[in-house]
C-alpha cells in the first residue's frame, strides 16, 4: 500500500479480507476507498454492498447493488447478492425476531 497507494485491487483484497474476519466498518471504508480510486470498479460496489448486508443495512446494500448493475447490468455475483439481501428482508418481515435489535441498529444510522 505504501508503494501503489493508487491500487484498487489491494484495497479491494483487504476489504475482503476485512469481511472475512468480521470487520465491517474497516472493510467498508476499504471498498469506498476502492471506489474513490475508480468509480467504475464493479468488485467494489459487491463488496460495499456485502458489508452493508452484513451489517444489516439492507436499503443501502440494495443501493450498492443497483449501482454496480448500472455498471455490469448482466454481473451474476451482484445479481446473487441482490437477491439475497431481498431473501433478508423479506424473511424479516415475517417474524417479531430481531425487530428490537433492527429498531436499534436504525436508530443509530444517522440517514434513517
Amino acid at each position: 500500500m505504501k508503494r501503489d497507494p493508487k491500487a484498487k485491487a489491494i484495497f479491494s483484497n483487504r476489504c475482503a479480507t476485512y469481511l472475512k474476519l468480521m470487520e465491517f466498518p474497516s472493510a467498508l471504508k476499504d471498498a469506498e476507498r476502492c471506489l474513490e480510486l475508480d468509480p467504475t470498479f464493479v468488485k467494489a460496489y459487491l463488496r460495499k454492498g456485502n458489508c452493508h448486508h452484513l451489517m444489516k443495512e439492507y436499503h443501502k446494500a440494495m443501493k450498492s447493488y443497483d449501482d454496480g448493475l448500472k455498471l455490469d447490468a448482466g454481473n451474476a455475483e451482484l445479481t446473487a447478492a441482490k437477491n439475497k439481501t431481498i431473501m433478508a428482508i423479506q424473511s424479516g418481515m415475517g417474524g417479531g425476531e430481531g425487530d428490537e435489535e433492527r429498531a436499534r441498529h436504525a436508530m443509530a444510522d444517522p440517514e434513517i
